[in-house]
Protein backbone atom coordinates (compact mmCIF):
# COMPACT_ATOMS: atom_id res chain seq x y z
CA UNK A 1 0.00 0.00 0.00
CA UNK A 2 1.78 3.54 -0.50
CA UNK A 3 1.15 6.12 1.49
CA UNK A 4 -1.35 8.15 -0.77
CA UNK A 5 -3.84 5.02 -0.17
CA UNK A 6 -2.53 4.87 3.19
CA UNK A 7 -3.58 8.87 3.56
CA UNK A 8 -6.93 8.89 1.28
CA UNK A 9 -7.98 5.72 3.95
CA UNK A 10 -6.95 7.10 7.09
CA UNK A 11 -8.63 10.61 5.91
CA UNK A 12 -12.03 8.81 4.79
CA UNK A 13 -11.80 6.56 8.10
CA UNK A 14 -11.59 10.20 9.97
CA UNK A 15 -14.74 11.29 8.18
CA UNK A 16 -16.62 8.35 8.76
CA UNK A 17 -15.75 8.56 12.36
CA UNK A 18 -16.80 12.18 12.41
CA UNK A 19 -20.53 11.44 10.60
CA UNK A 20 -20.93 8.80 12.90
CA UNK A 21 -19.76 10.78 15.63
CA UNK A 22 -22.36 13.50 14.70
CA UNK A 23 -25.66 10.85 13.99
CA UNK A 24 -24.55 9.98 17.81
CA UNK A 25 -24.81 13.46 19.43
CA UNK A 26 -28.20 13.97 17.49
CA UNK A 27 -29.66 10.44 18.75
CA UNK A 28 -28.47 11.36 22.62
CA UNK A 29 -29.36 14.93 22.14
CA UNK A 30 -32.98 14.05 20.39
CA UNK A 31 -33.38 11.39 23.67
CA UNK A 32 -33.27 13.94 26.36
CA UNK A 33 -35.19 16.34 23.75
CA UNK A 34 -38.16 13.43 24.11
CA UNK A 35 -37.76 12.65 27.79
CA UNK A 36 -38.11 16.76 28.23
CA UNK A 37 -40.97 16.95 26.23
CA UNK A 38 -42.68 13.85 27.68
CA UNK A 39 -42.07 15.23 31.63
CA UNK A 40 -42.99 19.09 31.00
CA UNK A 41 -46.52 17.87 29.65
CA UNK A 42 -47.43 14.87 31.39
CA UNK A 43 -49.48 15.16 34.70
CA UNK A 44 -50.68 11.39 35.83
CA UNK A 45 -53.09 12.97 38.81
CA UNK A 46 -54.56 16.01 38.54
CA UNK A 47 -56.40 15.28 41.67
CA UNK A 48 -53.10 15.91 43.80
CA UNK A 49 -51.95 19.31 41.42
CA UNK A 50 -51.61 22.52 44.34
CA UNK A 51 -50.54 25.90 42.59
CA UNK A 52 -48.37 27.15 42.87
CA UNK A 53 -46.38 23.89 44.52
CA UNK A 54 -46.80 21.98 41.77
CA UNK A 55 -44.42 24.30 39.50
CA UNK A 56 -41.37 23.23 41.85
CA UNK A 57 -42.80 19.48 41.21
CA UNK A 58 -42.53 20.00 38.01
CA UNK A 59 -39.11 21.87 37.72
CA UNK A 60 -38.12 18.77 39.86
CA UNK A 61 -38.70 16.85 37.65
CA UNK A 62 -37.66 18.01 34.38
CA UNK A 63 -34.27 19.38 36.18
CA UNK A 64 -32.03 15.92 34.76
CA UNK A 65 -33.13 17.68 31.13
CA UNK A 66 -32.77 21.17 31.50
CA UNK A 67 -29.32 23.62 31.46
CA UNK A 68 -29.17 25.40 35.24
CA UNK A 69 -29.76 28.78 33.14
CA UNK A 70 -33.02 27.32 31.84
CA UNK A 71 -35.12 29.31 34.38
CA UNK A 72 -33.33 32.47 34.06
CA UNK A 73 -33.32 32.31 29.70
CA UNK A 74 -36.89 31.38 29.53
CA UNK A 75 -38.97 34.70 29.64
CA UNK A 76 -42.32 32.91 30.76
CA UNK A 77 -40.41 29.57 32.67
CA UNK A 78 -43.52 29.96 35.33
CA UNK A 79 -46.00 29.97 32.67
CA UNK A 80 -44.45 27.04 31.32
CA UNK A 81 -43.68 24.94 33.86
CA UNK A 82 -47.56 25.53 35.05
CA UNK A 83 -48.98 25.28 32.06
CA UNK A 84 -49.65 21.77 32.11
CA UNK A 85 -50.98 21.75 35.31
CA UNK A 86 -53.36 25.03 34.81
CA UNK A 87 -54.44 22.38 32.13
CA UNK A 88 -55.16 19.72 33.76
CA UNK A 89 -56.54 21.53 36.53
CA UNK A 90 -59.06 23.19 34.13
CA UNK A 91 -60.33 20.00 32.14
CA UNK A 92 -59.74 17.93 35.23
CA UNK A 93 -58.00 15.31 33.34
CA UNK A 94 -54.08 13.69 33.08
CA UNK A 95 -51.98 14.87 30.68
CA UNK A 96 -49.94 11.79 28.57
CA UNK A 97 -48.07 12.73 24.93
CA UNK A 98 -48.41 10.32 22.04
CA UNK A 99 -47.06 10.40 18.79
CA UNK A 100 -43.32 12.01 19.83
CA UNK A 101 -41.45 13.67 17.10
CA UNK A 102 -37.95 14.89 17.48
CA UNK A 103 -36.73 16.21 14.08
CA UNK A 104 -33.17 18.56 13.39
CA UNK A 105 -34.10 22.25 12.46
CA UNK A 106 -31.67 21.80 9.93
CA UNK A 107 -28.45 19.82 8.38
CA UNK A 108 -26.45 22.00 10.60
CA UNK A 109 -28.48 20.78 13.82
CA UNK A 110 -26.75 17.32 12.95
CA UNK A 111 -23.35 18.39 11.96
CA UNK A 112 -22.98 20.97 15.26
CA UNK A 113 -21.56 18.68 18.30
CA UNK A 114 -22.62 21.27 20.88
CA UNK A 115 -25.71 22.99 20.06
CA UNK A 116 -28.75 22.00 18.31
CA UNK A 117 -32.25 23.09 17.66
CA UNK A 118 -34.53 20.59 17.48
CA UNK A 119 -38.13 20.90 16.60
CA UNK A 120 -40.50 18.53 18.88
CA UNK A 121 -44.67 17.44 18.02
CA UNK A 122 -46.71 15.97 20.21
CA UNK A 123 -50.16 15.31 21.09
CA UNK A 124 -51.14 15.59 24.70
CA UNK A 125 -53.99 13.44 25.54
CA UNK A 126 -56.39 14.75 27.84
CA UNK A 127 -58.39 12.01 29.72
CA UNK A 128 -60.53 12.82 32.71
CA UNK A 129 -62.25 10.53 35.37
CA UNK A 130 -65.02 9.16 33.11
CA UNK A 131 -62.51 7.53 31.02
CA UNK A 132 -63.15 10.43 28.07
CA UNK A 133 -60.28 11.87 26.10
CA UNK A 134 -59.51 14.84 24.03
CA UNK A 135 -56.43 15.43 22.19
CA UNK A 136 -54.63 18.57 21.55
CA UNK A 137 -50.99 19.01 19.19
CA UNK A 138 -48.29 20.82 20.26
CA UNK A 139 -44.86 22.04 18.81
CA UNK A 140 -41.87 23.60 19.89
CA UNK A 141 -38.34 24.21 18.98
CA UNK A 142 -35.88 23.42 21.66
CA UNK A 143 -32.17 25.02 21.88
CA UNK A 144 -30.08 21.82 23.24
CA UNK A 145 -26.56 22.34 24.39
CA UNK A 146 -23.68 19.93 25.47
CA UNK A 147 -22.22 20.69 28.70
CA UNK A 148 -19.71 18.32 29.96
CA UNK A 149 -20.51 15.29 27.88
CA UNK A 150 -24.87 15.61 28.67
CA UNK A 151 -27.01 16.96 26.39
CA UNK A 152 -29.30 19.59 27.91
CA UNK A 153 -32.55 21.83 26.87
CA UNK A 154 -31.44 25.56 26.97
CA UNK A 155 -34.49 26.89 25.71
CA UNK A 156 -37.72 25.94 24.78
CA UNK A 157 -39.81 28.03 22.31
CA UNK A 158 -43.43 26.75 22.31
CA UNK A 159 -45.52 27.72 19.01
CA UNK A 160 -48.73 26.10 21.06
CA UNK A 161 -48.04 28.49 24.05
CA UNK A 162 -51.31 30.75 23.14
CA UNK A 163 -53.87 28.00 22.17
CA UNK A 164 -52.20 25.62 25.63
CA UNK A 165 -52.95 28.89 27.60
CA UNK A 166 -56.55 29.57 25.90
CA UNK A 167 -57.19 25.50 27.19
CA UNK A 168 -55.88 26.45 30.99
CA UNK A 169 -58.51 29.46 29.84
CA UNK A 170 -55.15 31.91 30.92
CA UNK A 171 -54.68 35.12 29.09
CA UNK A 172 -51.46 34.76 27.17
Amino acid sequence: MTLKHFSSITVMLTLCGALVGCKTDYKDASHVAAEYVKHQYVVTDYHQIKLPEGTMVKLIELKPYIMDDFTRIQETVQTNMELPLQIALAEKSNISTENLHILPNSKKAIQDKSNKLLEYDTTLVLTNDEGDSKEVKVNGVLTMIKVNEEWKVLADWNRSQSELASLAKLRS
